[in-house]
C-alpha cells in the first residue's frame, strides 16, 4: 500500500491509517457529488489522535499548547539613541550653568535695605542723562546741579554739598554724598522743565529748571 497524503495538511501517513496524525481528519472522506473530499460530519480539526494501543497508558500531549521548552518573547525596550541621550545631557548643564550664573550675578549686585544700596552702582545708557543736566531749584530755594561727569552740588546760601549720581535703569537714579557711604535709590520723572524725585518711603521733591 502506498503513503497516504493527507487532503487538508499535505501531511504524509503510513499505509492504512484511518486519520491524520497531523490535523485528526480522516484519510480517506467520501466524496461529494462534485468528486471532492467531503469534510462535512467529519471529525474536526485538533482532535486527538485515533486509539494506538501501544501508546495505551500514556496521557496525549495537550492540543493547542505550546512546548514545554517554548519562551515567550520578551517586550523590547524602548531604546534611546545615544545622540538624543547626550543632547538631553547637554541642555540640561547648560541649563543649570545658566540658573547659577543668574544667582550669582544677582547676589552680586545691589543690595538694597529700606531704599539703600552698599554696593557700587552700575551706569546704564539713560534717555534721561542728558536731560537731567544743569540746575535745578527745589521749593526750599535748595539748587542742584547735575553735570556732565556724574557729579553733582547741591547749595543752600552759604552750605554746599556734593555726591555723585548713576542711572541702573531706566526708572532709577541712584545718588550718593560725599560724606556717605551708601547709595540712595530715588524713582524720577523728569521733563524738559521739571524734575520729580520719590525715595522709597514716599517723600516727593519737586526740582524746577532754572537755566
Amino acid at each position: 500500500m502506498n503513503i497516504q497524503t493527507c487532503h487538508n495538511c499535505r501531511q504524509t501517513n503510513p499505509p492504512g491509517q484511518p486519520f491524520c496524525s497531523n490535523c485528526g481528519l480522516p484519510l480517506n472522506p467520501q466524496p461529494n457529488n462534485f468528486g471532492q473530499p467531503n469534510f462535512q460530519n467529519q471529525p474536526a480539526m485538533n482532535q486527538p489522535p485515533p486509539f494506538d494501543p501501544q501508546n495505551y497508558g500514556q496521557q496525549p500531549p495537550p492540543f493547542n499548547q505550546p512546548p514545554n521548552n517554548f519562551v515567550a518573547p520578551m517586550p523590547q525596550a524602548n531604546k534611546k539613541s545615544p545622540i538624543r541621550i547626550i543632547v538631553a545631557v547637554f541642555l540640561l548643564f547648560g541649563g543649570l550653568a545658566a540658573i547659577c550664573g543668574g544667582i550669582a550675578k544677582f547676589s552680586t549686585g545691589v543690595k538694597k535695605t529700606g531704599g539703600q544700596t552698599t554696593s557700587a552702582p552700575v551706569a546704564v545708557k539713560s534717555s534721561a542723562a542728558a536731560k537731567i543736566q544743569g540746575k535745578w531749584r527745589e521749593p526750599d530755594g535748595t539748587v542742584t546741579i547735575f553735570g556732565s561727569n556724574g557729579r553733582y552740588t547741591e547749595s543752600f546760601g552759604s552750605e554746599t554739598s556734593s555726591g555723585t549720581y548713576e542711572f541702573p535703569s531706566e526708572l532709577i537714579l541712584r545718588v550718593k554724598p560725599d560724606d556717605e557711604k551708601t547709595y540712595a535709590d530715588l524713582s524720577f520723572i523728569i521733563t524738559e522743565t521739571m524734575l520729580t524725585l520719590t525715595d522709597n518711603k514716599g517723600k516727593q521733591i519737586v526740582y524746577t529748571r532754572i537755566n
